[in-house]
């Protein structure tokens, strides 16, 4: 009985010895926290950049200064704390990954300026919920390539400033892409909407709400600072009745005003010089085109 209870004892013993950390109270959870002793009180914070690496984390140490402004850690108390940022020792193999070490000052490091820009979210969340920061280094990277979200700006139209709250928002959970749905239709077709500047057919742009191309191409830079790639849809050949509104005579017939007739060689031609000029507007590697379609004869499209 005796051995039995001392055995009990080790093992107990054991179990507590082995027991994970208190996990950090950010989202994504990250992959790795190895807490040290003590915490580092900030009430100032500076944020300097390697010199070998000014140039290439120029936008993101201006980015995270000002947001540090934003959390209010004037009023905590305790030292003046300096964040670095640098891409010495960074992880090659996860471009988006960091590591933050929190002792006396917070050195944030990745191979990529999107991995210290996911590593100053992490900052700014824990910074947030106003307690000192725990002292440790975190090991982070994301578990999937591609973590989107999509918008459907076609039946709703959301006025540029939306977009760029998105953005924020999408970069606070260390999201990389925003899937712009730009054409649709909605209410029975009774609202459609074609939400880019369009040059070569400029009736076919919506009035009451369209993104100009200056504007598109600047929303794709900011984008581009926090790590997000913008991803647009142009919906065809069904969700077509802006197209159809536009050109009746490329409808499918004896079908829903819904959908293009994609026999029709007119309806290739139209399209594809739509293409050819909405294309070079985006910048990323895909360009979607939705491809809902309806059976027709022998075939499907």
């Amino acid at each position: 009985m005796l051995l039995r209870i001392c055995c009990a004892i080790v093992l107990f013993g054991g179990v507590i010895a082995a027991a994970e950390p208190t996990p950090l109270n950010v989202v994504p959870a990250v992959q790795s926290w190895a807490p040290a002793e003590g915490v580092l009180n900030v009430n100032l914070a500076g944020v300097a950049v390697s010199p070998a690496d000014s140039k290439a984390l120029k936008a993101v140490a201006e980015a995270f200064q000002a947001e540090l402004k934003s959390v209010d850690i004037g009023r905590r108390g305790g030292r003046q704390a300096a964040f670095l940022l640098t891409l010495e020792g960074g992880d090659a193999a996860n471009p988006e990954g960091y590591t933050i070490e929190i002792g006396d000052r917070v050195t944030i490091r990745g191979s990529t300026p999107t991995g210290i820009f996911y590593g100053t979210r992490t900052i700014l969340q824990l910074l947030r919920q106003g307690k000192p920061l725990p002292k440790g280094t975190i090991t982070d990277w994301p578990q999937y390539k591609h973590r989107m979200v999509m918008l459907d700006v076609g039946r709703k139209p959301f006025p540029m400033p939306v977009l760029k709250d998105h953005l924020r928002i999408l970069a606070w959970y260390k999201m990389n892409e925003l899937h712009l749905h730009l054409s649709d239709e909605a209410f029975g077709g009774k609202y459609t909407g074609f939400r880019v500047e369009c040059d070569t057919f400029p009736g076919l742009t919506s009035k009451d709400l369209f993104y100009t191309k200056k504007e598109l191409r600047e929303f794709q830079e900011e984008a581009a600072r926090m790590g997000i790639t913008i991803t647009p849809e142009i919906d065809m050949p069904g969700h077509a009745r802006v197209f159809t509104d536009f050109w009746p005579d490329l409808k499918l017939a004896n079908n829903s005003p819904s959908y293009l007739d994609v026999t029709n060689p007119a309806t290739i031609e139209r399209l594809k010089k739509l293409l050819d000029e909405m294309i070079p507007v985006f910048n990323a590697p895909d360009f979607h085109i939705g491809k809902d379609g309806r059976t027709f004869g022998a075939g499907k499209f």
